[in-house]
């Protein structure tokens, strides 16, 4: 059972699955959620839930910004290069947990890469991560909150403000994001 919860945690750490999927893979092998929670917490290492790209990272600079979309204000984290040049831009789209501390981690890991990241807040229409999930859990009426439209509108105003920065290059952009709680 152990090198069967050490693959899981390996599918996990890597990506190829969600945390989700993790939990009731682990759940299935051990037979109970409580055995899962013990026997995680002592396989997984205590590093786990760190930050890989620190705030105070000497080589990237991070702001709290807010962009115009259809429907109003966005808010959103940017990380970027110290380093002067252009690079390109990336979106970083969260989970159904919102604008979450892994997503500025993640935003920054980018800017360490050489890419300007910017990670909007998507529940900036309900009043933004700390109001629409205050509880921080999974919200299983995400689609809801922000149905697909409303991701495009402020996507696609996202990259426009991404075009607005001078160390953006504008014909370099792409987005990459994460799950919104499917099952």
């Amino acid at each position: 059972m152990a090198e069967e919860l050490k693959t899981l945690i390996h599918e996990y750490e890597t990506g190829r699955i969600s945390r989700r999927e993790f939990m009731r893979q682990v759940v299935i092998v051990t037979g109970s959620l409580a055995a899962a929670n013990s026997l995680i917490g002592g396989l997984l290492p205590a590093d786990s839930d760190a930050a890989q790209a620190a705030p105070e990272d000497p080589d990237i600079l991070t702001h709290n910004v807010q962009y115009s979309s259809k429907a109003g204000p966005v808010w959103a984290y940017l990380a970027r290069p110290v380093k002067a040049g252009k690079f390109p831009g990336i979106i970083v789209i969260h989970e159904n947990q919102g604008l979450t501390d892994h997503i500025h981690d993640v935003a920054r890991r980018l800017a360490k890469q050489g890419y300007v990241a910017l990670a909007p807040d998507y529940l900036s229409r309900q009043g933004g991560t700390a109001k629409a999930n205050p509880q921080g859990g999974g919200l299983a009426n995400i689609r809801e909150l922000m149905p697909w439209q409303a991701v495009a509108e402020d996507t696609a105003a996202g990259f426009e403000y991404l075009k607005t920065l001078s160390d953006v290059r504008s014909d370099r952009l792409g987005l990459i994001g994460f799950c919104w709680g499917e099952k």
